[in-house]
């Protein structure tokens, strides 16, 4: 059944007169036996039916009662299943783009982990499903994109930012807050506190910026295959916002369950839910921002008899929005008399939706709505004149908002002039702004700089210039393996291979020990013959990786590839360091996107003292004489600061003047001096390309010290400072190096006197 609200009557004609679907204040329900689904298109055409095609494929063309759903030129707006209810009962989290996914927060990500993922909160959730190959029951959300925990069931206060209510009802306000794992630390009026989350009833994160996590949502939109943006809302109380793009479908209990794995841009994981659990799917353009998401500047009520105050995404009674038979999930409910001011997003273009009476009031009310530019005085964009519960919502727009800072909602009294039989008090004037959006120019909106890193973290700290951004396409890809989605970077995704010139990332630093070893890890998503390669420059010049070769990403999807570049020659110095980035294959065929595993500068030599510089012995092997030095059996002559062919002692590039280099299979003896206290190296592969180790320490001919983790030092093994204790009463001291045919370092070696 289909009704164009160009000649629809005030309601479904035969659904009123059943009584259904007439007041918010009773549940939703079915309008009749074979009508489970409601629909509206973009152009306000009403749809019901019993059956609805495969709303998650955008690959799939559904119908509700033979009408296309996903009509480029019309698409659907909202599809409610009317045969099930939402109801936030339990704890849960709430993101600033106005999401909430039900559960309860466990603990926050160790800031101290090697791992290159963004900062992350750790959710059990409620009304899920598990993925197959994550971690049972747990999803990773973004800490920055958190606005407000509920740890506990209740009804929670409005959002107040550093705000902390414990679970006796007492409150706190946090000028500063860190994570410190299932526990907070805050900085308040009257100190710091360490507060755990099992004390607390309510946490309000610091302010978060919505705009931006909504012009988020577009990007993670944007990057997709289809420029459609899902807001869904689960009988749990759950909302979730991801690409209509970004869906994966799959069946159990004999195929009779549906579950869609999706992924909002605030998680780090996908997250799985029945189909069947979805009371709300709204539907929009990348360019469409919902208006009861954005920041309120100020809010000003007049009363008459009562104060009714503004709802987000619900009526003045805490009810779906639904006026004139119009279901809708985004919102605003007011009531007279009411002025709310809202921020605008940057480069805002236009503002259209629907504005009704609530259906609860049945006929009744009267009110006069209007939409004005920044402030409510003036010439209003919109003018409603007289709405009563007996008429249809009026259209609103599209109204040309370009260049306002905010966006004010006005509900009047309707009392002066107001039509005959019509309320005479304000009483009944619940009033719904239905789907309110505001269009924004997406190619004029200008990203933070750390853009590059928003969607992959391995890329924290490098940049690229405005005109490679430009040409950087991210988009999102299912890794089978870890069940959830990555961003794979490809730049210029729409030309061929061959017409794609190379890309750079690049970034500025002083190397030192503690950061001169770079290991990559990146792979790709795709199985043809396109792969790209990574090269590492310093200074305009290519620099070779510990295996010579550049990275390619040519692993099979899922599977990454790695190498090491080390940069001992050039610690010390500042340096501007470039990832080239260019792409291999067919060349007609569009390139590959790369998935980044990791992208670290690590130290060059482990376990280095606070002052990160190797530890200088008080007695350098070098200025002993050894009692023995053999290689295989045979007499050797040490070097000092020297390899057995005679060239510099380094490691991973970093050369040493003291201490040696040895062939596998040397073994050198020297005295002990009752004052040794300790035995300090720098150990690690000098030249060749075996791994070297296991090295081994004697003391009086037996072994005191053999190395482990690592065990072996290969090309792509950072050194290690080895600092040992030599306890007292033995004779001498003996250094062997196992492996194989390649030579090993026992740098800047020697005795400590304390």
């Amino acid at each position: 059944m289909s009704i164009n609200m160009e000649h629809a009557p005030r309601r479904f004609a035969a659904k009123r007169a059943a009584g259904l679907l007439l007041l918010l204040a009773t549940p939703i329900v079915a309008a009749d036996g074979n009508d489970r689904y409601w629909a509206m298109l973009r152009d306000g055409t009403q749809l019901t039916g019993s059956e609805i095609g495969d709303l998650n494929d955008p690959k799939q063309q559904p119908t509700l009662e033979d009408e296309p759903l996903f009509d480029p030129n019309n698409p659907v707006r909202v599809v409610r299943d009317m045969t099930i209810q939402s109801a936030l009962d339990g704890p849960f989290v709430e993101f600033a783009n106005g999401d909430i996914l039900p559960g309860k927060v466990m603990r926050a990500s160790d800031p101290t982990s090697n791992e290159q993922i963004h900062p992350h909160l750790v959710v059990v959730p409620e009304g899920t499903l598990p993925i197959p190959g994550q971690q049972p029951g747990e999803i990773r959300v973004r800490q920055s994109s958190v606005r407000r925990i509920a740890l506990v069931p209740g009804r929670q206060r409005s959002n107040r930012p550093g705000l902390m209510v414990y679970r006796n009802g007492s409150e706190v306000t946090a000028k500063s807050m860190r994570w410190l794992g299932a526990a907070i630390r805050a900085l308040t009026e009257s100190g710091i506190l360490t507060v755990g989350l099992n004390e607390l009833a309510e946490l309000h994160l610091p302010e978060r910026d919505a705009v931006e996590a909504l012009l988020d949502d577009a990007t993670w939109s944007a990057v997709g295959s289809d420029d459609l943006i899902v807001s869904v809302r689960t009988t749990s109380g759950g909302r979730l916002t991801y690409p209509r793009s970004m869906v994966q479908t799959s069946f159990s209990d004999g195929r009779r369950t549906k579950s869609l794995a999706v992924q909002p841009v605030w998680a780090l994981d996908a997250i799985r839910l029945a189909d069947q659990a979805v009371v709300f799917r709204t539907y929009r353009r990348a360019e469409e921002i919902p208006l009861s998401l954005l920041p309120v500047s100020s809010v000003e009520y007049r009363t008459a008899l009562h104060l009714w105050p503004w709802g987000r995404n619900h009526n003045v009674l805490e009810k779906t929005l639904r006026a004139g038979g119009i279901l809708a999930d985004l919102g605003i409910g007011t009531h007279s008399h009411s002025e709310i001011a809202f921020d605008l997003p940057p480069h805002a273009r236009q503002f259209y939706g629907m504005v009704g009476l609530d259906d609860s009031v049945a006929d009744g009310g009267c009110v006069r709505c209007k939409v004005y530019r920044d402030t409510a005085d003036g010439t209003p964009l919109f003018a409603s004149g007289f709405l009563t519960g007996s008429q249809d919502p009026a259209k609103i727009g599209p109204l040309t908002i370009q260049g306002a800072q905010r966006l004010a909602l006005v509900t009047e009294f309707g009392h002066e002039g107001r039509p005959a039989d019509t309320d005479p008090l304000d009483i009944r004037d619940h009033v719904d702004w239905l789907m309110p959006w505001v269009k924004v120019d997406l190619t004029a909106v200008k990203r933070p700089a750390a853009d590059l890193a928003r969607w992959f973290a391995p890329l924290e700290g490098w940049n690229v210039d405005d005109a490679i951004r430009k040409r950087i396409n991210a988009r999102p890809w299912w890794n089978r393996k870890t069940g959830r989605w990555v961003m794979a970077l490809s730049p210029d995704a729409n030309k061929n291979v061959a017409d794609v010139e190379p890309v750079a990332a690049t970034r500025r630093e002083k190397i030192t020990l503690s950061n001169a070893y770079i290991y990559i890890a990146a792979g790709r998503d795709t199985t043809d013959s396109t792969y790209h390669n990574i090269q590492l420059q310093i200074g305009g010049e290519q620099h070779a990786t510990t295996l010579n070769g550049d990275l390619r990403t040519n692993a099979g999807p899922g599977s990454l590839h790695d190498r090491v570049w080390g940069l001992g020659g050039y610690v010390g110095k500042e340096a501007t360091l470039s990832l080239v980035l260019t792409p291999q294959g067919d060349d007609n065929a569009k390139p590959a996107g790369i998935v980044w595993g990791t992208v670290a500068m690590r130290p060059l030599i482990e376990n280095l003292p606070e002052d990160g510089q190797p530890i200088k012995p008080d007695v350098p092997l070098t200025s002993l004489k050894p009692t023995a030095a053999t290689y295989r059996g045979r007499p050797v002559e040490i070097l000092a600061g020297k390899l057995p062919d005679g060239t510099s002692l380094k490691v991973l590039g970093y050369p040493f003047s003291t201490g040696f280099g040895v062939r596998v299979g040397t073994s050198i003896t020297y005295e002990l001096d009752p004052s040794y206290r300790r035995f300090v190296a720098v150990l690690g592969l000098a030249d060749g390309w075996q791994a070297v180790g296991p090295y081994e320490i004697l003391l009086d001919d037996e072994v005191f010290w053999t190395s482990s983790e690592p065990k072996t030092f290969d090309r792509n093994t950072p050194g290690c400072q080895l600092d040992i204790p030599i306890p007292e009463g033995h004779k001498n001291i003996q250094f062997r190096l196992q492996g194989r045919d390649s030579s090993g370092a026992w740098a800047a070696a020697g005795f400590m006197l304390d």
